[in-house]
């Protein structure tokens, strides 16, 4: 991995960040903690292959003025020696583009993002079009609040996951810590507007709303042997606080309530009922 890092940057107070990142995965069967095959990934052809890619990012934070700005792009490019739903040797070309901006009144913070993850067109071709990380922690659109974020969910029927826990990537592997990139995904787009309200010094409270659909489809009708998926995902809300007590992140207090109401491409998948989830949770640093 290597960074270069520009400060003050077309404007006082904004930070850019170019950087190109080698990912080499030369494969090797691995089995988890509970004796469960995590790699190769046990979807479509389950055999040992090595992948080499090259991710390439424009990435800045700050402000321009009274704007705040957050933005990321990515290009990936490389290949993937035998992927698993394609069944052959595959190109990576695959992209990914998010942006978020707010503004401050005094206590108050309204902000809008978007969030895209390019899918793959046609999953048995020779190129691989989904974007997928090496490995990724995201804290955007919801961040820790959101349900697509917070909660890993399995794609039914499979030995996959559809998102990993603290993920926005549909990416189908069987895990993002264990199994390689997969490039063969639906990708996504995220529509989302959330505010952030400090109450106190001590709390502050967040609540969002973004809606969810798959770039492609054809990589999950391919998984599922479905030919019918809609991309439609559906409407992510949630409301979260964060205390810290002391003023410090010592000792800091997070708690969350989430809903999943899905459209017509969960319908697909997993059905019509709400899902939802809360959380409470306690980091303590020393």
């Amino acid at each position: 991995m290597a960074n270069w890092y520009v400060q003050d940057f077309f404007a006082p107070g904004w930070t850019h960040q170019a950087s190109v990142l080698w990912n080499q995965d030369r494969g090797g069967a691995f089995l988890d903690d509970n004796d469960f095959p995590a790699r190769p990934t046990r979807l479509g052809n389950a055999q040992d292959h090595d992948l080499d890619t090259v991710y390439f990012g424009w990435n800045s934070e700050g402000h321009a003025g009274w704007l705040n700005i957050s933005h990321a792009l990515y290009q990936v490019v490389g290949r993937d020696s035998l992927n698993p739903l394609a069944g052959r040797r595959t190109r990576v070309n695959a992209q990914m583009a998010a942006l978020e901006l707010s503004r401050d009144f005094d206590w108050l913070r309204p902000k809008a993002s978007i969030f895209w993850a390019s899918g793959d067109r046609d999953p048995t071709d020779a190129v691989a079009q989904g974007f997928d990380s090496i490995f990724d922690q995201v804290n955007f659109a919801g961040g820790p609040f959101s349900f697509w974020n917070r909660q890993g969910i399995a794609l039914t029927g499979t030995p996959v996951t559809l998102v990993d826990r603290l993920s926005l990537l549909p990416h189908l592997r069987t895990s993002k810590l264990h199994d390689a990139a997969n490039h063969v995904n639906p990708g996504l787009l995220i529509l989302h507007a959330g505010l952030d309200a400090k109450l106190t010094q001590e709390l502050k409270l967040e609540l969002n709303a973004g809606w969810l659909r798959f770039d492609r489809t054809a990589s999950l009708e391919l998984a599922l042997n479905d030919d019918d998926v809609a991309p439609e995902i559906g409407w992510d809300l949630s409301v979260g606080v964060n205390w810290r007590p002391w003023l410090t992140d010592n000792v800091v207090v997070t708690a969350g309530q989430s809903w999943l109401l899905p459209a017509d491409g969960l319908r697909d998948i997993y059905g019509g009922q709400t899902l939802y989830a809360g959380f409470v949770g306690l980091t303590v640093t020393w």
